[in-house]
C-alpha cells in the first residue's frame, strides 16, 4: 500500500510538471540563421504568442551583435494569459534608436512567469536590420510639367532589397500600377492614359517604394493635364503701326493657357520676318511674368540700320509644357514718319 501511495505522489508531481510547461512562439520576424538572417526594418517588432500560461509573463529580448556578442540593448514587454492560458503581444526592437550598423544581430527572447509557476523555452532570432530607405534617383514627368495623352511615368531607384513599388494618381490606382522588379537601368515605367479625363486639371502622381524590411519612400509630383492649345495675342505693337526709323520697338504678348505654370519661357518664340517669310531677327526677351492664368512676354527690337525693310512682320509662336502649340499670331509693321 505504501508503495502504491509513493507511485501516486510521483505521478501527481509529473502531471503538475507537465501542466506547468508553457509555450512561447515567435510569429514575426522569421527566426533566420547566422548565415541567412531575416531582413527587418528600423521599426521592427517581435510578435509573440503564449500558450499554457497561468500568470502574467515578463518577456525580454536581448540584442547582441553576432560578430562579437556585444550587447546592444534589452527590450521588454508583458503579457497576461486569458482563461485558456493564451496571450499575444509585441516587443519593439527599437533599432531606429541606437543601432547604426547593418550587420547580423542575435536576439534571444525569454518569457518568465512572475510566480515561476510556468516555464517557457527561450527563442533565438538572427536578424539583419535594413535601416536605409529606398532612394528615388530620377523621375519623369517632373514637378509642374504639362502632360496629355499616354503619359509614361518612369522612376529610377536605388534599392538592393526591393519589395514592391506603386504608382497612383491623386491617391487612386490606375491600370498596371504595381510591381516588384525594375529593369537593368533600375527603372520601372507605368503608362497613365489621360484621355478618359473629362476636363484638364492639376493632378498629383503618388510614387511609393518599399523594401523587404518594409522601409518606405514616397514622393508626390504635381503635373497639369493640359490638352488645349495656348492662346496668343499682341498687346503691342498693333498691326498696321508705322514705326519711325531709329526707334526701339517694344513688343508685349499675352499668353493664355491652363495656368500661368503650364507655359515656360523656353516655349515662346517671337521672330521678325519680311513679307516673303525670310527670317530677319529674333526678338530679345525683356521679361516673362504671370498674368492671371497666363503669362505676359515682353521683348524689344533695337534699331539697327539696314536690318528692317519698309514692311515687316513680327510672329509669335507658343508651345506649352504639354506640347500643345498655339496658332501663330502676326502683326505687320511699316517704317515711315
Amino acid at each position: 500500500m505504501k508503495k502504491l501511495r509513493s507511485i501516486a505522489v510521483v505521478l501527481s508531481m509529473l502531471g503538475a510538471a507537465i501542466a506547468s510547461a508553457g509555450t512561447l512562439t515567435i510569429t514575426e520576424p522569421a527566426a533566420g540563421t547566422s548565415s541567412n538572417p531575416t531582413l527587418i526594418g528600423k521599426n521592427a517588432k517581435i510578435k509573440f504568442n503564449i500558450a499554457g500560461g497561468v500568470n502574467k509573463v515578463n518577456l525580454r529580448a536581448t540584442i547582441r551583435k553576432f560578430s562579437n556578442n556585444q550587447e546592444i540593448g534589452v527590450r521588454t514587454a508583458e503579457a497576461t494569459p486569458d482563461s485558456d492560458g493564451k496571450a499575444s503581444g509585441e516587443i519593439n526592437l527599437g533599432f531606429a534608436e541606437n543601432v547604426t550598423e547593418e550587420v547580423t544581430y542575435r536576439v534571444i527572447v525569454t518569457a518568465t512567469d512572475i510566480n515561476n509557476a510556468t516555464t517557457y523555452s527561450s527563442r533565438t532570432l538572427f536578424v539583419l536590420p535594413d535601416l536605409t530607405r529606398p532612394k528615388i534617383l530620377q523621375f519623369n514627368p517632373t514637378e509642374g510639367l504639362g502632360v496629355k495623352g499616354i503619359v509614361p511615368i518612369t522612376v529610377r531607384i536605388l534599392e538592393p532589397n526591393l519589395k514592391d513599388w506603386r504608382i497612383q494618381i491623386n491617391n487612386e490606382d490606375i491600370p498596371n500600377n504595381t510591381g516588384e522588379t525594375v529593369d537593368s537601368n533600375r527603372e520601372f515605367t507605368v503608362n497613365w492614359n489621360t484621355s478618359a479625363l473629362l476636363a484638364d486639371a492639376e493632378k498629383t502622381i503618388n510614387i511609393r517604394l518599399r523594401d523587404l524590411a518594409d522601409n518606405e519612400t514616397t514622393l508626390n509630383v504635381t503635373v497639369f493635364v493640359d490638352r488645349k492649345a495656348p492662346t496668343v495675342s499682341f498687346a503691342s505693337p498693333r498691326s498696321g503701326t508705322t514705326i519711325s526709323p531709329g526707334t526701339t520697338i517694344n513688343v508685349a504678348i499675352d499668353i493664355g493657357d491652363f495656368s500661368s505654370d503650364t507655359v515656360d519661357v523656353s516655349g515662346v518664340d517671337v521672330v521678325v520676318r519680311d513679307t516673303s517669310g525670310r527670317f530677319l531677327a529674333r526678338v530679345a526677351r525683356v521679361s516673362f511674368n504671370a498674368n492671371g492664368n497666363g503669362r505676359r512676354w515682353v521683348g524689344r527690337i533695337r534699331w539697327r540700320p539696314g536690318v528692317l525693310p519698309s514692311t515687316f512682320r513680327i510672329t509669335a509662336n507658343v508651345l506649352d509644357k504639354a506640347g500643345n502649340a498655339s496658332t501663330p499670331q502676326t502683326v505687320t509693321l511699316r517704317l515711315g514718319r
